[in-house]
C-alpha cells in the first residue's frame, strides 16, 4: 500500500517566508511488529491532479515501480525527500520535515500540495495509519504544521489588499509584463485619498514597490 496525501495551503498569506513545515501522521499499529523505513515522497509536477475517488495503483503520480528508492520510481512526478524510522510497538505520531517542497510550491502559487508515503522494503512490512475520514478522534488525523514569517508592510500605509492574477488568462511565459487593473471596491474608496494620490501597488514582499499609472480613480472604482 502506498498512502497519497493532499493539503491546502492557500491559508498561508501573499508574501509569507516560509520558514518551517513538518507533516505528521499518527500510526495505530504495525503489521508483524517490524521497524518500518518509511520515505516521503513530493509530487513536484504541477501538472499531475489526483482524487482519493480515482487513484489508483497503475495510476498513481510517482508510478507502480517495485521498491522504493529514488531510482525505482517516477521521478518524474515525484522528488524523494528523506525516511522515518517507524519503531514497532506502540501507537505515535510520525514526522518528516518537508519545508523545501512547501517552500517551493508557495513560491509557485500552487494552492494545494501532494506528498506519497512509501516504505523503503514494500514487502509485508507495514504501518497503519489515522486517515482524514477517522471520527473517533479528529485530533489523531494527519495534518501539516507550517510555521511562517507574515511579510513586513510599510507601516506608512494603514490599508492593503491582496490581487491575485489568474495564471490561466496568461497565453505564456511572461516577464515585466503590463497588467490593467479595473475593479470596483468599497474598501478603497473609505481607506484612500479622495484624489487617489496614496494608491500604490507593490511585490509580494509587500516593500517593492512596481511602477504603475493611474488612469482614472473616480471612487469606488480604479483604472
Amino acid at each position: 500500500y502506498r498512502p497519497y496525501i493532499k493539503f491546502n495551503i492557500s491559508s498561508v498569506p501573499a508574501g509569507a517566508t516560509i520558514n518551517d513545515a513538518v507533516l505528521y501522521l499518527y500510526r495505530t499499529a504495525d503489521a508483524g511488529g517490524n521497524t518500518v523505513h518509511a520515505g516521503i515522497w513530493w509530487i513536484n509536477n504541477t501538472n499531475v491532479n489526483w482524487a482519493e475517488n480515482t487513484l489508483t495503483w497503475n495510476n498513481q503520480p510517482c508510478g507502480n515501480a517495485s521498491g522504493a528508492r529514488p531510482r525505482a520510481l517516477n521521478d518524474t512526478n515525484c522528488e524523494y525527500f528523506n525516511s522515518t524510522t517507524i519503531s514497532s510497538g506502540a501507537a505515535q505520531w510520525v514526522s518528516w520535515n518537508v519545508t523545501y517542497a512547501v517552500q517551493k510550491a508557495y513560491g509557485n502559487h500552487t494552492n494545494n500540495i501532494s506528498f506519497a508515503l512509501i516504505n523503503q522494503t514494500e514487502n509485508t512490512i507495514v504501518s497503519y495509519f489515522v486517515t482524514r475520514n477517522n471520527n473517533t478522534d479528529t485530533t489523531l488525523r494527519p495534518y501539516l504544521n507550517i510555521t511562517y514569517t507574515p511579510c513586513a508592510f510599510n507601516s506608512s500605509f494603514n490599508s492593503r489588499k491582496n490581487l491575485t492574477l489568474n495564471s490561466s488568462l496568461i497565453n505564456g511565459p511572461l516577464t515585466d509584463f503590463p497588467v490593467v487593473i479595473n475593479m470596483t471596491d468599497s474598501d478603497l474608496a473609505s481607506a484612500a485619498q479622495a484624489d487617489g494620490d496614496d494608491i500604490t501597488f507593490v511585490d509580494m514582499d509587500c516593500k517593492t514597490k512596481l511602477n504603475h499609472e493611474d488612469e482614472k480613480y473616480v471612487p469606488p472604482e480604479l483604472l
